[in-house]
């Protein structure tokens, strides 16, 4: 039984790898459509002999009564080093592993994305075909290069599919950063004027190097970069003091959901994952904080909406309606390229936001009646055997795409199982009292 349920999750694997192990004389096989046809028998029986030689492998390296992935040889070289062989994409819809290739299969999973959502016909375009999803979520976290180099990988799949206009929605910059990021796109290209007009290390802070490539992309490229996020001063005035206080700001809001009982729930597992419920985090605590995770998506959300409506031939607005925080230390360049209603955007922001798509996805499909596609990570442990160590993939409630990959490198080190999956963990600072909340 055990050996069976293995088998289930290495034949899809061992299909992945038909793509990925080298030829015998060093040469990576032929493509698929140039590769002879050997018929549906042929392909799995050549599936099932690899998949036997995996188990076989494992049979000889492990106990012979543990199929557990969690004692699996780990490569010792994932300790030291990124590399891309450690990430493989596991397609939901299908129950398949493949090659972490973007520019072979988004054009198929795009098309098979529109054919198998029942909300996809409902909301068919004019001439009678299904709408395609046109905002695609690529997530990440934060520290693991392997991720924006994926990042990277599907803003240029989505690039190559045609001729349609493409955006890059990052969650790393605010709304009211348009104007410099317009500057840095079509205009000077500077890193450094723009690091210093969005005040990048206490906007977001983190290493600017992960994104360096992805900007430098959009700016060779001239694929405009929507700022996606709300400013941090109003997502900490709401964590602190609840959405009552924004009253006072006379700042508006989005549209909130706050009755969503899924998203509430995986919030708060998330601030037990992180330790919340071990410091005295008190009901109201909880709840601002719950407040500002769904003011962070609502307001994602709505910025993905504007670019998407606003008419062509003028520069996105940096931030109408927020005066007060909306104030830029750059003027507006030439503007930007016009658009139609056929646009497409990737947008990049942590898992958190996407994973099971009740954070922005569902809130953007709430705003524009249209599906989305996204691409959650997973940090995880690698065998010797060149796979992942783990039991089960997610499943397609979590995502279209999940992109496994090694952990960060300071993270991995002796690890024996796969780290805990990458749930909600506190952004915010929450007010603590003597009475602690149970969660």
């Amino acid at each position: 039984m055990r050996a069976s349920r293995a088998s289930r999750f290495m034949l899809p694997l061992a299909f992945a790898f038909l793509h990925l192990l080298p030829s015998t004389n060093g040469v990576r096989p032929a493509p698929r459509h140039s590769a002879p046809s050997v018929g549906r028998r042929g392909a799995l029986a050549a599936a099932g002999a690899l998949a036997g030689g995996c188990l076989a492998q494992h049979a000889a390296e492990l106990p012979s009564d543990s199929l557990d992935p969690s004692s699996w040889p780990l490569d010792a070289s994932q300790w030291t080093s990124y590399d891309p062989r450690r990430a493989l994409l596991y397609d939901t819809r299908a129950g398949s592993f493949l090659p972490a290739d973007p520019r072979r299969l988004i054009a198929t999973a795009l098309q098979k994305r529109s054919l198998q959502t029942e909300a996809v016909a409902a909301a068919a375009s004019a001439d009678g075909g299904a709408a395609e999803a046109r905002v695609l979520f690529a997530a990440e976290a934060r520290a693991n290069p392997m991720h924006h180099a994926a990042q990277l990988e599907m803003i240029k799949a989505v690039h190559r599919l045609d001729e349609r206009p493409l955006a890059i929605g990052m969650q790393m910059f605010w709304r009211q950063h348009q104007p410099a990021l317009d500057q840095f796109v079509y205009g000077d290209g500077s890193f450094s004027q723009l690091l210093r007009a969005t005040n990048w290390d206490t906007s977001w802070g983190y290493d600017f190097n992960q994104y360096a490539k992805i900007l430098a992309y959009a700016r060779k490229h001239q694929l405009q970069v929507v700022g996606l996020s709300p400013p941090t001063g109003l997502v900490r005035l709401v964590a602190a003091r609840g959405l009552e206080a924004t009253i006072q700001t006379r700042v508006p809001l989005p549209e909130m959901d706050l009755t969503n009982r899924e998203h509430f729930q995986r919030y708060v597992a998330g601030v037990a994952a992180a330790g919340g419920g071990r410091g005295g985090l008190t009901q109201a605590g909880l709840l601002r904080g719950y407040q500002a995770l769904t003011l962070d998506d609502e307001y994602m959300a709505e910025s993905i909406a504007r670019y998407l409506a606003y008419q062509p031939n003028r520069v996105l607005p940096a931030g109408e309606g927020s005066a007060p925080l909306a104030a830029s230390p750059v003027s507006s360049p030439s503007p930007a390229p016009a658009r139609t209603g056929s646009c497409r955007m990737v947008a990049l922001m942590e898992t958190r936001h996407v994973r099971g798509r009740v954070g922005v996805p569902n809130r953007l499909t709430r705003r524009i009646g249209e599906p989305t596609f996204s691409m959650i990570p997973q940090s995880v442990a690698w065998a010797t055997t060149g796979l992942p160590a783990i039991e089960r993939p997610l499943d397609g409630k979590e995502a279209d795409w999940v992109l496994y990959t090694q952990s960060e490198i300071h993270l991995a080190k002796g690890a024996r199982s796969p780290p805990v999956p990458d749930t909600p963990r506190l952004s915010y600072d929450f007010q603590r009292s003597a009475k602690p909340i149970q969660i």
